[in-house]
């Protein structure tokens, strides 16, 4: 008599994934939502953060998106896989190409008012005029530049460009130091040793937060819903797949191996969201911890939205790494995420002048 195996049965699976992973997105922004009447946005959030706006609750929620990330790592294997190896989740992506989508991607994030958590599963749920139109232009771009660069490699002109300064910088002792395998190496003296002291670590910082939040601040249930949604959002993001790169690029080139996962995913959680997000909104009036829904502005589309959504396309084009499954994979792809989320704020900074 056979037996049905959750890993070999559904995670696996490309689609059941999807649309597993879809669902537990859209579950992480209801929840948010339902209970304090707040919207997911993680670009959003990490600009906050960095200017100290809201920053207890939205630390909490991104805490809590790195807390599942390593207990999935500590706890996965090659049956799950919930993971890619540095090599192959960058094989298509030189240095130089890391450095410069994450600088568009912060700078078109913060011109055009959000990422694909906020202006997609979000957004275009609560049928925000803003949202379609910012991810009109951002998808229009990203499906242009993944089919260019598919069928003309101009991407290896980028692999060029890094052999060229290698090259400049090779007899830099520093250089030489700062490689992948070292820096992983000094990193993970012992891989299973790192992560869970990272666990240790996330979850003494959870902890401090919740004691100071509940009985200093005395704030109503701000630590115990954020830290849920942050975990569960996460999780569909990894569980999706999200988080290897190599999967979402397929997904916007039309061709003979076109992978329509991604599509999955944000159909999956969009339709989910339009339900249940409308009947939370005109139905419960407010939420249940909150005296009122705290809802992003909705500005007038103008040619800056445009251009940052076009700028925002054009990165995501080229790697297939979006913002949410970026910060996710933090403690999984160093120091490639790493040099990526320093650009990514450069360039929400660099977008604060314009």
């Amino acid at each position: 008599m056979s037996t049905f195996n959750l890993t070999e049965n559904f995670i696996l699976n490309n689609y059941s994934s999807a649309f597993l992973g879809g669902t537990l997105i859209s579950l992480g922004t209801l929840i948010l939502l339902l209970f304090k009447g707040r919207i997911i946005g993680i670009s959003r959030f990490i600009n906050d953060i960095l200017n100290r706006k809201d920053f207890y609750w939205k630390i909490v929620f991104l805490l809590g998106m790195l807390w599942i990330t390593t207990i999935l790592k500590i706890y996965d294997s090659k049956d799950r896989n919930f993971f890619d190896t540095n090599e192959k989740n960058f094989e298509h992506i030189s240095s130089s190409m890391l450095i410069i989508a994450g600088f568009l991607l912060g700078f078109g994030t913060k011109l055009a008012k959000g990422c694909s958590s906020e202006l997609g599963v979000s957004g275009i749920s609560r049928l925000s005029k803003l949202s379609f139109i910012s991810k009109f232009f951002y998808l229009v771009t990203a499906i242009i530049i993944a089919n260019i660069n598919n069928f003309y490699n101009f991407s290896q002109n980028f692999f060029l460009i890094d052999q060229i300064i290698y090259k400049i910088f090779e007899d830099n002792p520093l250089s030489n130091f700062l490689t992948r395998d070292n820096i992983q190496s000094f990193l993970y003296i012992n891989e299973s040793y790192f992560y869970e002291h990272l666990l240790k670590i996330c979850s003494t910082l959870i902890i401090m937060i919740f004691v100071y939040d509940t009985f200093i601040r005395g704030k109503n249930m701000d630590f115990e819903i954020s830290l849920l949604s942050g975990i569960v959002f996460g999780l569909g993001i990894i569980i999706s797949g999200m988080n290897k790169s190599r999967k979402n690029l397929p997904s916007l080139i039309i061709n003979s191996s076109f992978d329509p996962t991604l599509e999955i995913i944000f159909l999956t959680s969009i339709i989910i969201n339009i339900i249940f997000m409308n009947l939370i909104i005109h139905v419960f009036k407010k939420p249940i911890f909150n005296k009122h829904f705290e809802f992003p502005k909705e500005e007038r589309v103008g040619s800056k939205i445009i251009i940052g959504s076009i700028i925002f396309g054009l990165a995501f084009g080229l790697t297939g790494i979006c913002v949410a499954p970026a910060y996710v994979s933090l403690p999984i792809y160093i120091p490639e995420i790493f040099i990526y989320i320093i650009f990514f704020v450069l360039g929400q900074k660099s977008a604060s002048f314009f």
